[in-house]
């Protein structure tokens, strides 16, 4: 079905919507399946809508945007629901209330949004407020979690709905009826490639131990374990400001093709430190690499933009969850909005972090791939969400850490405002290495105290 074709729904007897056919179509028999040639098999029946009928049109059809390893989306159905029925704030959260019938599992009963779903196929359905898109819930919301989908746009109250985003919309015909909302899902083959064909469990066959051996070989290099922490500093200012002051040193024995590695001392700890790997590939091309040449803790500190006001920049924020606008998180886990740090981890870091003489907020970033691409309607988004700056590297390392069993913490220097006003991103003393320096010794000491404990924990006896 052609987003935005305008046709007649079938069967509006019996009070279901479903895909039009019988004006465009003249193959189809009486008797057949409202909505049948969506996907072969026509599995799951259209769900009953209460109060809809043959005045209502289907405009556009939306793709299930979620692909999850291992599970291929056969049935094809709809919801709809009641302009003035109970709402949830959220989407498929249960116990939503009397939201409308969700989509049925394959010879099965229509089921009732926000009570679980007893087999495999149902999916959570709810309705969701006039203009509410998507908080993050809706995408952890699902009963099963291979069925999560974003859902419902509400029809606009005149007679033509404006069309948006891939949702599904519906149109109210000649008979003025109340508004109805809608929303189905197409099998999973036709989503974009970041989202389809991804087994995130599946070992990956280019490894970055290989390549680092390879690389050794054809530089003539010994095997030399790197720090057991080490430092991604994308602004690179970090490792400018040290070698500035001969406090740090190029390792000769760093084998990677795309960066150099510096260590430097900093109280008791060495540390390694790369510079410049600016976005979420580069990023976890990195963290691959230092893992597999004996980094035991890596912690990313970049230079972000502010989203809730915590304050005249600049200042620290751990960033405990990101949000996934990124492309490289969805290699490495299930989609999801958020990927997380290790929440012990962070706890055990941030109680340590209380003792500096400033300030270290803790809460959510976004990450994006795109700077120049922060609209207005985007930071509003990300806002709304719960997000309180934004960087380009978080989402991707929080999703490798989970996926590898690593740890990893990313902190967000807020350094500007997007550049709105004249005076932006100035970091304080020496370009904020002065405050930095003090951050990482204090985390890494958090770190060692947090392994050690968890160590202990694991010994018989």
């Amino acid at each position: 079905m052609q987003g935005g074709q305008r046709v007649p729904a079938d069967r509006a007897e019996g009070a279901h919507i479903g895909v039009g056919h019988t004006v465009e179509q003249a193959h189809r028999h009486p008797g057949e399946a409202a909505g049948k040639h969506l996907v072969p098999g026509h599995r799951a029946g259209l769900a009953p809508a209460s109060g809809a009928g043959r005045e209502h049109e289907i405009l556009r059809v939306c793709h299930d945007r979620l692909d999850q390893a291992g599970h291929q989306i056969h049935p094809i159905g709809a919801i709809t629901v009641q302009e003035h029925q109970d709402r949830a704030g959220r989407i498929g959260r249960r116990g939503a209330g009397r939201a409308g019938p969700a989509i049925a599992p394959p010879g099965g009963q229509h089921t009732r949004t926000g009570r679980r779903r007893a087999r495999r196929r149902a999916i959570g359905a709810a309705a969701i407020g006039h203009d509410h898109f998507a908080h993050e819930r809706a995408w952890d919301g699902g009963d099963h979690r291979g069925n999560r989908f974003l859902l419902v746009q509400r029809g606009d109250h005149d007679a033509n709905a404006t069309d948006k985003g891939g949702l599904v919309r519906i149109r109210r015909c000649a008979k003025r009826a109340r508004p109805v909302r809608m929303a189905a899902m197409i099998d999973r083959t036709s989503l974009p490639p970041i989202l389809s064909a991804k087994h995130p469990a599946a070992p990956s066959v280019f490894r970055a131990e290989n390549l680092m051996r390879e690389a050794r070989r054809q530089k003539n290099l010994p095997t030399t374990a790197v720090p057991a922490i080490c430092i991604l500093d994308p602004d690179g200012d970090l490792e400018t400001e040290l070698r500035r002051v001969g406090r740090a040193v190029p390792d000769p024995d760093w084998p990677c093709y795309h960066t150099t590695l510096s260590r430097f001392t900093h109280g008791s700890e060495q540390f390694g430190l790369i510079p410049r790997a600016v976005g979420a590939p580069f990023a976890v091309l990195e963290a691959e690499q230092l893992f597999a040449s004996g980094c035991r803790l890596l912690l990313s500190v970049t230079s972000a933009g502010q989203i809730a006001d915590l304050g005249p920049p600049p200042y620290f924020i751990l960033i405990d969850r990101a949000l996934r606008d990124e492309g490289t998180s969805y290699h490495y886990l299930p989609p999801t909005a958020f990927a997380a740090a290790d929440p012990a981890l962070a706890d055990a870091v941030h109680a340590a972090l209380g003792r500096l003489p400033f300030p270290i907020h803790r809460g959510a970033s976004w990450t994006t791939d795109a700077p120049f691409r922060e609209t207005e309607a985007a930071i509003a988004a990300a806002a709304a969400a719960g997000a309180l700056a934004v960087e380009m590297e978080a989402a991707a390392l929080y999703g490798f850490a989970r996926a590898a069993g690593r740890d990893v913490l990313c902190f967000a220097h807020v350094t500007n405002q997007m550049a709105r006003a004249a005076g932006d991103f100035e970091k304080g003393e020496a370009n904020g290495t002065t405050d930095l320096l003090h951050l990482l010794a204090a985390t890494a000491e958090a770190w060692r105290e947090h392994a050690r404990k968890a160590q202990h924990a694991t010994e018989p006896g």
